[in-house]
C-alpha cells in the first residue's frame, strides 16, 4: 500500500543565516532517500517601470554563489527577504533601500518555488509602476548589512534584446520582465513603433546604464 512522502529524519548540519538540513525522506511506496534541505525564508522582488519615461530600476551587486559558480555580472530587479514583514512590506523596503524609489501600491504577480530542489525558499512577485516623484533617495541598499549595489536606469524596449544575450540571466527578473511583457507590451515597443503609446514630454528620457548594456544603436545617437 502506498502512503504519503513523509520525513522520518532530520539533523541540521548548520544553523547561521540559513539552515542546513540532512533528511531521510520515506518516499510512500517503501523507497527511502536522504537529501540536503537549505532554509533561509521567504523572499520577494519587485520589477518596478515608469509608464511615463519608460525605464525600469534594477541592480547589480557581489553575490558569492555566483562568484563561486563563475565570474558573471547579475542584473536583478529588487529583492530581499520577508524579515518577519508582510509580502508588500517587504517589497516596499527593498525597492526603497536598493532602488530609492518609494512604492504605495504594487501588481501581485504569484508565489513560486526559488529552488525546489533543494531550498524552501518561495519569493513573491509583484509589478510596480513608479515616476520621478516616487524617486526619493539615492539607493545602494544598506551599508550596515554589507550592501554595495549599483543602480541601472534601464529603458524598457532594450529588455528582450539583454534577455536573448544573456545580460540579465536572474530568473526572477525574467519572470517579472515577461509578465510585464504580457499586461503592458505597449510599454516595450522600440521607438517610433505605431503601436507605441507616446510618452509625456514634460520628463526627460532615462539615462541608458553604462557598460554592457549600453547598445551600439545608443552610442551612435549621441551626436
Amino acid at each position: 500500500m502506498v502512503s504519503a512522502p513523509r520525513i522520518s529524519c532530520r539533523t541540521t548540519r548548520w544553523a547561521g543565516w540559513s539552515r542546513l538540513e540532512s533528511v531521510t525522506v520515506d518516499i510512500g511506496d517503501g523507497t527511502v532517500i536522504s537529501r540536503e534541505i537549505e532554509d533561509h525564508g521567504s523572499a520577494v522582488g519587485v520589477f518596478l517601470y515608469d509608464p511615463t519615461a519608460l525605464c525600469t530600476l534594477m541592480v547589480r551587486q557581489v553575490r558569492p554563489a555566483i562568484l563561486h559558480a563563475g565570474p558573471v555580472d547579475l542584473l536583478e530587479i529588487p529583492a530581499g527577504l520577508l524579515d518577519g514583514l508582510d509580502e508588500f512590506d517587504a517589497a516596499a523596503k527593498e525597492v526603497l533601500e536598493e532602488v530609492g524609489v518609494r512604492i504605495t501600491q504594487a501588481d501581485r504577480i504569484g508565489r513560486f518555488w526559488t529552488m525546489p530542489g533543494l531550498s524552501s525558499e518561495q519569493t513573491t512577485l509583484y509589478l510596480a509602476a513608479y515616476g520621478a516623484a516616487d524617486r526619493v533617495a539615492p539607493g545602494g541598499g544598506l551599508k550596515e548589512e554589507g550592501e554595495s549595489l549599483a543602480v541601472h536606469e534601464i529603458r524598457l524596449q532594450d529588455l528582450p534584446a539583454l534577455i536573448e544575450s544573456g545580460d540579465i540571466s536572474d530568473m526572477k527578473s525574467v519572470l517579472t520582465i515577461q509578465s510585464a511583457m504580457l499586461r503592458m507590451p505597449h510599454l516595450f515597443l522600440p521607438l517610433g513603433s505605431p503601436n507605441r503609446r507616446p510618452a509625456a514630454t514634460s520628463l526627460a528620457p532615462c539615462n541608458i546604464a553604462v557598460g554592457r548594456l549600453t547598445r551600439d544603436a545608443d552610442l551612435e545617437n549621441t551626436d
